[in-house]
C-alpha cells in the first residue's frame, strides 16, 4: 500500500512554501490558513484543487514536514488528567484508483493502514481494540492462539475496533490522531460512504483529519462549508509554478546557451505561468516539450509556436501526443500501453523487454540463463529509449522498493525499476473505450496482454539469478512468482489459450522449486 506515496512526485525545491504563512492565504478568498487550522479545535481540512494542480504532491510535502508535528502539539495538552504526557499519533493513506491491490483503493485498505499506525504507536491499545482476543490472549498465558490470531477485516469490524479507542480516550485520554487522507476522488464506491467514514472518523475530539480531492459536488457540500478550513490548491501555487518552470529551464546548458544568444527566451517563463491556470501536470509537459525543443536547437519563435499550439486540456494533449507516434511503432505503443492497464501488479522495465520481442514463443524454447549487469544494464537502456518512442513520456520506468533488503543485491535493478503511467489521468484516458478500440486495431487481433504479461515474468525470472538469496520468500523471483500467479488468477486468459498458460506455469513451477519456494512452486503446478 506504500507504492501510491513512493510514486507521488516530491515537491519542488522551494515550493509550497506558502504554507507556513497565513497572510499566503489572502491570495485565495476561498481558502483558509492549514497552520491555524493544525492548532484550532476544528477536525477537518480539505485541500481541493483541479485535475493535475500538485493536491498529492502537496499532501506528501505535509507528511513529511516536522513543521507540522510542532505545531500540533499546541493542539495536544501536556499532560492528561492523570497526569500522564499525551501523545500523538501521525497516520496517512493515500488512495490509489489506478492501484492493483483493491486495498489501495477502499475503506478497507483506509481503516486497515490507520488502525495499523495507531497500534503501532500506542500497543498499549490492542487491549482496547481488540477486547475478546486480548482476553483470550492473557488466558492462554500470552501464548497466540488459533483464536486470539482471529481479528476481523471486514469494514465493520475494522470500525468497531476504531470506535473502541474513541469510547476508551473519552475517559482516559492519552493520545490524539492526525490523519492525512489523499484522493477521496479515487475512492472505489460512491463518494457519500467516503464522506460518511471521515466523518465518523473526524468525530472524536481526539482527531485531526486532512483530507484532499477534486472538487467535486459531494465534496463541497460535505467540506467546503467553512472557508476557514479549506485550501484550494490551483489558487495558491503561481509562484511555485513560476520557480519550477525557471529552475528546470534554466538549468538545461542548451537553454543557457540561447539565453546568452536572445534573453527573450526568459519571457517564456512568465507565459507558461500565465497560461498554466494552476494546473503542475500542464506545465510539467509543457516544459519537457520545450526542452525537447531546446534540444534540437529550436529558435525562440519556434519554442513560442510550441506553447501557442500546445493544448490547454489534458486529454486533448494526450490524444494529440497519441497520434503523434511514427505508425512504425504504432504495435509497440499499443501493446506496452495494454500491458501497463491489465498487469495486476506494476512489471519490471525488463518485462518489457519480453514483451517487445518478435517471437514470444521463444520464451519457452529457451533455457535459463541469467543476464549478466552489462547486459542487464544494456537492455534497460534500450527499453527506457523504446518506452520513450513508442509512448512519448507517459509512460515512466521509475525506481520501487528501495528500501527492501533484496535491493542491495547486486542485479536488484533489474526488479526494482518499475513501468507505471506518468500520472493517474493518463490511465483514465486510456480507458476510454475509444482508446481501447483504437489499441486493439495496433496491436494484431492475435495479441492478448495476460498471456504477454506471463510470457515476459517468465522471461525475466528466466534471465534472473536463480539463488536462495533471490528466491527467498519475499525476494524478487518470488514476487515475480506471485505477480504470475495474481495475473492468471484474474479469469481473463481466454481458454484457447490456456494450454500455453500451462506450459508457463509448469515451467516457471520447475525453475523456483529447488531454490526454497517449494509451496509456490506446488501452487502454480496444482493449478491454484
Amino acid at each position: 500500500m506504500d507504492y501510491r506515496y513512493i510514486t507521488v512526485t516530491k515537491a519542488h525545491e522551494g515550493t509550497f512554501t506558502w504554507i507556513h504563512e497565513p497572510a499566503s492565504f489572502s491570495a485565495s478568498p476561498g481558502s483558509g490558513s492549514f497552520f491555524e487550522w493544525l492548532e484550532s479545535p476544528t477536525a477537518v481540512y480539505w485541500v481541493s484543487g483541479k485535475l493535475g494542480s500538485g493536491k498529492s504532491t502537496l499532501m506528501k510535502y505535509l507528511c513529511e514536514l516536522p513543521a507540522i508535528r510542532e505545531r500540533l502539539l499546541h493542539w495536544v495538552p501536556a499532560t492528561c488528567q492523570k497526569g500522564e504526557r499525551l501523545q500523538l499519533v501521525f497516520a496517512s493513506f493515500f488512495f490509489w484508483n489506478a492501484g492493483r491491490s483493491s486495498l489501495q483503493k477502499s475503506q478497507a485498505g483506509l481503516l486497515r493502514q490507520l488502525l495499523y499506525e495507531i497500534l503501532r504507536q500506542c500497543p498499549n491499545l490492542i487491549s482496547v481494540a481488540y477486547p475478546e482476543q486480548w482476553q483470550e490472549y492473557t488466558a492462554s498465558g500470552a501464548v497466540l492462539t488459533d483464536e486470539s490470531r482471529k481479528v476481523g477485516l471486514e469494514v465493520a469490524e475494522l470500525v468497531q475496533a476504531i470506535q473502541n479507542i474513541f469510547e476508551h480516550t473519552k475517559t482516559q485520554p492519552t493520545f490524539k490522531l492526525c490523519f492525512f487522507i489523499d484522493g477521496l476522488d479515487e475512492y472505489e464506491g460512491t463518494p457519500d460512504d467516503i464522506i460518511q467514514l471521515v466523518s465518523l472518523l473526524g468525530s472524536s475530539q481526539q482527531v485531526k483529519i486532512c483530507v484532499s480531492s477534486r472538487p467535486w459536488n459531494e465534496f463541497e457540500k460535505a467540506f467546503g462549508g467553512n472557508a476557514l478550513r479549506q485550501l484550494r490548491v490551483q489558487d495558491l501555487t503561481r509562484d511555485d509554478i513560476k520557480l519550477f518552470v525557471r529552475d528546470t529551464l534554466e538549468k538545461d546548458a542548451n537553454f543557457q546557451e540561447m539565453k546568452e544568444d536572445d534573453e527573450s527566451c526568459v519571457d517564456l517563463i512568465q507565459e507558461i505561468t500565465n497560461r498554466a491556470n494552476g494546473v503542475f501536470l500542464w506545465v510539467r509537459l509543457v516544459v519537457n516539450s520545450l526542452l525537447q525543443g531546446v534540444t534540437n536547437a529550436d529558435s525562440v519563435a519556434d519554442l513560442r509556436r510550441r506553447l501557442d499550439t500546445f493544448p490547454t486540456d489534458l486529454y486533448e494533449f494526450f490524444e494529440r501526443e497519441l497520434f503523434s507516434v511514427d505508425p512504425f511503432y504504432r504495435q509497440r505503443t499499443a501493446r506496452f500501453f495494454q500491458v501497463t492497464l491489465t498487469s495486476v501488479e506494476l512489471l519490471p522495465l525488463v518485462c518489457y523487454w519480453f514483451v517487445d520481442q518478435d517471437d514470444p514463443d521463444a520464451v519457452v524454447a529457451s533455457p535459463a540463463e541469467t543476464w549478466s549487469v552489462q547486459r542487464t544494464n544494456i537492455r534497460m537502456r534500450q527499453m527506457k529509449k523504446r518506452l520513450n518512442a513508442c509512448c512519448k513520456g507517459l509512460l515512466e520506468a521509475q525506481m520501487y522498493d528501495t528500501n527492501k533488503p533484496s535491493s542491495s543485491l547486486s542485479s536488484s535493478i533489474m526488479f526494482d525499476l518499475r513501468v507505471d503511467f506518468a500520472h493517474r489521468t493518463i490511465r483514465d484516458f486510456l480507458r476510454s473505450l475509444d482508446i481501447q478500440k483504437l489499441f486493439d486495431e495496433w496491436s494484431g487481433s492475435t495479441f492478448n496482454a495476460d498471456v504477454a504479461i506471463c510470457e515476459a515474468i517468465l522471461g525475466q525470472i528466466k534471465a534472473s539469478p536463480l539463488d536462495k538469496d533471490y528466491c527467498a520468500k519475499g525476494g524478487p523471483v518470488a514476487r515475480l512468482v506471485y505477480a504470475f500467479n495474481s495475473q492468471t488468477a484474474t479469469g481473463n486468459i481466454p481458454v484457447a489459450l490456456r494450454p500455453h498458460t500451462d506450459v508457463l506455469i509448469d515451467q516457471i513451477g520447475k525453475l523456483v522449486k529447488p531454490f526454497g519456494l517449494k509451496h509456490i512452486a506446488e501452487e502454480l503446478l496444482s493449478g491454484v
